[in-house]
């Protein structure tokens, strides 16, 4: 059960930093374009 948890866990932090690499791709082609 603990392990199961463990990789449960893996798993969030994995999507989490997914989400922020796809953030962070945004925000940086917004400066390209001078948006932001």
């Amino acid at each position: 059960m603990l392990y199961h948890g463990d990789q449960r866990q893996d798993q969030i932090v994995a999507v989490k930093a997914f989400e922020c690499s796809r953030l962070f791709a945004a925000a940086d082609g917004l400066c390209r374009r001078g948006l932001v």
